[in-house]
Formats: C-alpha cells, structure tokens, sequence
C-alpha cells in the first residue's frame, strides 16, 4: 500500500509530538523539520486522496476533519494548523514545502505563541441602524425634509439622492464601528487581520494572549444601540493567520 504523509500543522522546532491519535485510520504522529520550522504529521494510504477515494465522500470528511481539528486543538498557542486535506507524497516534497515558506511561517509562528484566535463581527441591522441615523445625521435628515415637501418630480430625484445617502452613511457607521474595535483591541491583541464577510458585515480575527478586554462588553452594548451588533467567537487555533501566512509566502 502507498503511503503520504498527512500534515496538521507548523510547529516551531523543541515541541514535543502530541500524545494521542491522528485521523482515524493513520499511523501515529510525526515530526518533519525543515530548518526552525516543523510540520506534525501521520503517514495515511495515498489512496484516500486520489481521485475517487475516500476524500470524496461527505461523511467521511467530516469525521476526519473533527479528528484534524482535536489534534490542532491540543497545539493552541503553539502552532499554526492547517486547512483539512493538506498531503505529500513523501517528506522531500514537504520540506521543500515548508522551506519555501519559512519567513512567513516563523513570523507567524512568533505571533501565535500563547495566543488563541477569536472571530469578532459587526453586523448591522438594516432598520433599526437606518431609524437611528434617521434621528442623528444631519444630512440624511436634510433630504428627507426636502423630499417631504418637493413636488412629484424634484420629489422623486430627492429620494433617489435619500437612498444612496443611507447605504454611504450605513456603511460609514459601520467603518467607523471597525475602526473603533481595532483601536480598543490595539493594546492587547498580537495581531489581527480582517475577517471574512459580507454587506452589512464588517470584521477582525485577532490573536489574543487572554480573553478579548472587558471594555468591548461596553462597546457592544452602545453599537446596539445604534442597530449594530457587535458578537465574538473564540478561542480557536489561528487557522485565519496561518492562511494569511499561507497566502503571503505565495505572494
């Protein structure tokens, strides 16, 4: 039977082998250093990741990549994990892999020390943050009473000109919001990066040593009063900065 080599994760060099399973299936746990960098993996059938295998199937991804998630688990603020489904054919290919991407990994690696990744998102929510712009920014209420009392065809360029000034002043409200959680985060966080999102959705992945500050319960609570919800999510491994990691030694 062929055997590849599974990678969970970038270690720097001195951390000892987790003591405990792999994926299901996968003989035991491994280190391969490349210089200061170290990748923990298990050898697995190659087959499970050929074309037709088992990778193809659902349900198997998902058992195995809870496994994978368990063993970058036990490494928090140690290492970078990597995406479910990184393999190599051997260890020449992997070293090369790491060594390609050595200066990126180690300065992620440094950040990552003691630290756990948390998810902080700003969401707006439509009606209520344009009732609260409404009663509080000035222009926006300058074109609502133009177009109030503007005959049919003034009226209807009025408000025209009233929509676009919502969506710009929405998504200057919630800039603003960014803007404010990053300066609150500033003295604690070791890095952070954006989070991935979508309209009406702003957000930071940082990486924190403990808790995020006591002071974004107060945060939260004034942003929702202006129809902006501020949620977090955490601790995780640093999967968003080992893929910034990633995507920056491609660049």
């Amino acid at each position: 039977m062929s055997l590849a080599l599974y990678a969970y994760a970038a270690l720097p060099a001195g951390v000892p082998v987790p003591d405990m399973p792999g994926l299901e299936g996968a003989g035991p746990l491994a280190l391969v250093t490349e210089g200061a960098v170290v990748a923990l993996v298990s050898p697995v059938p190659a087959a499970w990741f050929a074309e037709g295998g088992l990778a193809s199937d659902p349900e198997w991804v998902s058992r195995q990549a809870l496994r994978h998630h368990a063993v970058c688990g036990v490494l928090a603020g140690t290492a970078l994990p990597l995406a479910f489904g990184a393999v190599f054919s051997s260890e020449a290919p992997l070293r090369l892999w790491l060594a390609e991407r050595a200066g990126p990994l180690a300065t992620a690696l440094t950040h990552a020390q003691g630290c756990a990744e948390w998810t902080l998102l700003l969401r707006e929510d439509t009606p209520r943050l344009e009732a609260w712009l409404a009663a509080h920014d000035t222009e926006l209420a300058r074109l609502s009473g133009a177009a109030a009392v503007a005959g049919p065809g003034t009226r209807f360029l009025l408000e025209r000109r009233l929509e676009r000034a919502r969506e710009e002043a929405r998504a200057r409200h919630l800039d603003a919001a960014a803007t404010r959680l990053q300066v609150a985060l500033a003295d604690h966080a070791r890095a952070l990066i954006p989070a991935r999102t979508r309209a009406g959705m702003l957000g930071v992945n940082v990486l924190l040593p403990g808790a995020p500050p006591p002071s974004l319960e107060n945060m939260a609570s004034e942003l929702d009063a202006t129809g902006v919800s501020l949620t977090l999510s955490g601790p995780w491994p640093p999967y968003a900065f080992a893929r910034e990691a990633l995507a920056h030694a491609h660049g």
